[in-house]
């Protein structure tokens, strides 16, 4: 084996390229790996988006007295369940309403009664909306 400067060069510089190749080709096949990662993800988020939409929302009035809550859930129960650990009094379903967009249902509901907020989502509402409120067949017509 010859060990000239020229020849020693040679050597070292297929080396390098060797070890460019196989780190190259390590990165390569760790990007295919995580793109296959990232869109299986995806795939998987956008399936959970999709069940859970399977899933119709709620518009609900929860309350005691006069104190009410306008919200959203699609398991109105759990919802009242989850308020009640954080209420001193008891709290009731009022009404709820299946919608088909009842972001946008909510949305109407807090601007229309605006002047009875109280802190955020809860109101102090007069008997007679609360009435109103009751008698509402469709959520659409309030």
């Amino acid at each position: 084996m010859c060990l000239c400067k020229q020849c020693h060069e040679t050597v070292k510089n297929i080396r390098r390229r060797i070890r460019e190749d196989e780190i190259n080709e390590r990165l390569r096949r760790w990007a295919v790996q995580r793109a296959e990662k990232v869109a299986k993800a995806n795939a998987e988020q956008a399936a959970r988006r999709t069940a859970r939409a399977a899933v119709p929302q709620k518009v609900y009035v929860i309350g005691s007295g006069s104190h009410v809550k306008i919200g959203i859930a699609r398991d109105v129960k759990k919802r009242v369940a989850m308020l009640q650990t954080s209420s001193p009094v008891p709290l009731t379903v009022i009404k709820q309403w299946e919608c088909a967009d009842a972001y946008e249902a909510e949305r109407r509901l807090h601007k229309k009664y605006v002047e009875f907020k109280t802190s955020g989502e809860w109101f102090a509402m007069p008997e007679v909306i609360l009435r109103e409120l009751l008698r509402a067949q469709a959520i659409e017509r309030l």
